[in-house]
């Protein structure tokens, strides 16, 4: 899922096709390559998803405040 149908704003990716079915939510930090490093998170059901509520929103205010919309 991306912020304004941006790639280089993710707000969260959806694994669910491996045997560990996992979110991923951009972290604070940054790799070697100055891309943002993903925080991975196993769910089990598609409804676990909303115990990362807190850090999906955290995500969107941190591109707003980048952005000097917030």
């Amino acid at each position: 899922m991306l912020l304004d149908d941006n790639n280089r704003k993710p707000i969260v990716r959806l694994r669910f096709n491996a045997p560990q079915k996992a979110i991923q939510v951009p972290g604070e930090g940054r790799d070697t390559y100055n891309r943002r490093v993903m925080d991975t998170y196993p769910v089990e059901a598609v409804e676990d998803i909303s115990r990362y509520a807190d850090q999906l929103r955290d995500v969107v205010r941190g591109y707003l405040h980048e952005a000097g919309e917030a």
